[in-house]
């Protein structure tokens, strides 16, 4: 749950939306 993307890339598109924000903050730090 904590690693969406890792624990299935199809699903964690589903809350992209609420994702998006959440990796585009980790992936600049």
């Amino acid at each position: 749950p904590l690693h969406p993307g890792e624990v299935c890339p199809a699903k964690w598109k589903e809350g992209e939306a609420t994702l998006a924000p959440s990796l585009d903050l980790v992936g600049k730090i």
